[in-house]
């Protein structure tokens, strides 16, 4: 992915905007799921003494306000460096905000730095309570971007959002949309029988039966994960 100088400012905008409602180490681990159990010996690669956990070697473990500070300051540095500039830098979050478009033009690690700056607002958002929460289900309106849920104060929305269209979509109306889709769409499209079953609204020992009766061979998988062509599965009509 490539990212432009205003998506930057905009993760930029973001961190400075909630990295005050951050919540402390302490809160953190408070909330991540604890480890179970005897822990095998950290891989060979990493630093003693837990040095690599100064910076967000990982992005699945919890980020830490250290960390973010560690990674604002690292590439601020780097930008004055490779800008050849000599000037000291005493607040890197604003230094970064000032120096975007420059280094979007001159730098070759412009793109790497701002993956980085992504994923850390993105964090900073989740961390905080302001974040998104990705569906994995397509907008039935444009058929183009993921439906994503919100965080409020009661909790995370029931109500799905397109970030594309702006579209709102309940829980009940995806259901609706995704059975007139599989029922009547593209003639293509796999399930299980027994996801068949229910976008069919017909019994599962139905659809076994037929499968057997026709012979219906899945296209991925054996047993009940096995995927048939959802065309094939349907009672044919005289």
């Amino acid at each position: 992915m490539s990212y432009t100088p205003e998506q930057v400012m905009q993760a930029l905008e973001t961190i400075e905007r909630l990295l005050p409602e951050y919540p402390t180490d302490i809160q953190l681990r408070e909330t991540h799921k604890p480890s179970e159990g005897h822990q095998p010996p950290p891989p060979p690669d990493h630093l003693p003494f837990g040095l690599n956990k100064t910076m967000p070697d990982s992005w699945t473990r919890p980020l830490t306000e250290y960390q973010i500070d560690c990674t604002l300051t690292a590439i601020a540095f780097s930008w004055a460096h490779d800008l050849r500039e000599g000037k000291q830098i005493t607040d890197p979050l604003a230094y970064l905000k000032s120096r975007v478009v420059l280094a979007s033009e001159y730098l070759h690690r412009f793109q790497r730095d701002a993956e980085t700056l992504t994923k850390v607002a993105y964090r900073v958002e989740q961390n905080t309570g302001h974040g998104i929460e990705p569906t994995g289900k397509t907008c039935p309106y444009c058929n183009q971007e993921e439906l994503t849920r919100t965080y409020t104060d009661e909790g995370i929305s029931d109500m799905m959002h397109c970030p594309g269209c702006g579209q709102q979509v309940s829980p009940e109306q995806y259901t609706k949309y995704a059975v007139l889709y599989a029922r009547y769409g593209e003639k293509d499209i796999t399930l299980t029988q027994t996801d068949a079953a229910i976008v069919l609204g017909e019994n599962i020992k139905t659809i076994n039966a037929r499968v057997k009766r026709r012979n219906i061979q899945p296209i991925i998988g054996t047993g009940r994960n096995a995927k048939y062509y959802l065309d094939d599965l349907k009672k044919k009509q005289n």
